[in-house]
């Protein structure tokens, strides 16, 4: 097994057992159903850490479509995902850390602080959107070019 491999699993377990060792440091609100999520997604992590080979396959077709869209649809497909996914965990660590639902914390904010926050949120979705371009790009090109190599290694045999 490579060394970057190894690398991964340490990285994987250290996460998990940082996240499991979280709510002893701290005061979460709702511990039960942060357990369940965290021990939920232990079998992700490892299914997403063994088959990681048919993920990057999946992601190489993939991506192959979406970038003959251009890159301001995606940038903008995945600045609303980045949106979409702050909002959600903000919205989960509220709730189980504090106890409060979006409604509770809609309210407690006075409207200028709201409007801020969700101009500050769509201005890093942006920069998400544009990150996740490069960051896409590069892991294609990578993807490509380990498989070229191979096909080059296989037709040399």
């Amino acid at each position: 097994m490579k060394w970057d491999r190894w690398k991964q699993i340490l990285a994987i377990i250290i996460s998990f057992v940082i996240l499991l060792t979280l709510p002893l440091l701290g005061e979460i609100y709702y511990k039960t159903p942060y357990y369940i999520i965290i021990i939920l997604l232990i079998p992700v992590a490892i299914h997403k850490f063994i088959w990681n080979k048919k993920y990057e396959q999946k992601f190489y077709e993939k991506w192959h479509k979406a970038r003959e869209q251009g890159f301001k649809i995606n940038v903008a497909r995945e600045g609303a995902k980045g949106f979409t996914l702050m909002i959600v965990l903000v919205l989960i660590d509220q709730f189980l850390g504090r106890g409060l639902t979006p409604f509770d914390i809609v309210y407690k904010l006075p409207s200028g602080i709201l409007i801020w926050l969700l101009v500050l949120l769509m201005a890093f979705s942006l920069a998400i959107g544009v990150a996740a371009w490069y960051g896409n790009e590069k892991r294609y090109c990578r993807i490509y070019f380990e498989s070229k190599n191979q096909q080059e290694i296989d037709d040399d045999s």
